[in-house]
Parts: structure tokens; C-alpha cells; sequence
């Protein structure tokens, strides 16, 4: 098994959509309107990952519950500075012994854990 799609609760997909793609440079699966009522299926995901998120207006998760996904990157200080130079505010740096990382919400309020993982000798 494996995980293959997160659902991630959002109330304006458009404004989730900008923000992945432009600030945390994911890149677009799908973008259909197969799904009526004015919703779509936008299907995002990292460069390179397997695993993606579907920014959901439909199921019974209000927009912003999702907390604590970790989006893991080889380099924390290339990110924050990518991120920084796209006008995301960025939090603190934090270490732990599982690595360094910062806490940031979405435009829709859902939380994130961008981490760098430590190497264990």
C-alpha cells in the first residue's frame, strides 16, 4: 500500500491553487470541472513526489482543518529563502532531534511542517 492522494480542505481553490504552485512550487496533476456545482478536481503535487493533495471544497472538512503534514526538503535554509524571496512570511526555524523545521498555514489556514530530516550517524 501506499498513499497516493491527501484531501485537503480549502473554501477558495483558486487562491489554494496560486499558492502551491507559485509559493511552494507544486506542480499541477489535473485541473478538471468534471465535478459540477462550480467545483474542480485540482490535483497537486510536489516535483518529483508520488504522493499528491486534492484541494476539496465538497467533503465534510471545513477549510483549514488539516494540520501537521510534513513536506520534507533537502535543504530548510534554500527553502525558507525561496519561500522569503516568493513573499511568504516565515516563521522561526526550529530544531528537534528529528531535524529543523518551521510551522506555516496555507491561505486556507490548513498547517504545515516544512522539515529537513537529520542525518543519524
Amino acid at each position: 500500500m501506499k498513499i497516493g492522494i491527501i484531501s485537503l480542505p480549502v473554501q477558495d481553490q483558486r487562491r489554494a491553487k496560486e499558492f502551491f504552485c507559485d509559493k511552494l512550487d507544486f506542480e499541477v496533476v489535473r485541473d478538471n470541472d468534471f465535478m459540477g456545482d462550480n467545483q474542480r478536481w485540482i490535483e497537486l503535487r510536489p516535483k518529483g513526489a508520488a504522493t499528491g493533495i486534492v484541494l476539496t471544497t465538497w467533503l465534510d472538512m471545513p477549510a483549514g482543518s488539516l494540520k501537521g503534514t510534513v513536506i520534507l526538503v533537502e535543504d530548510i535554509h534554500a527553502t525558507l529563502e525561496s519561500l522569503e524571496a516568493k513573499g511568504v512570511a516565515v516563521p522561526e526555524l526550529e530544531s528537534a532531534p528529528w531535524g529543523r523545521y518551521i510551522q506555516l498555514d496555507d491561505t486556507e489556514g490548513n498547517g504545515w511542517v516544512i522539515q529537513e530530516t537529520a542525518v543519524i550517524a
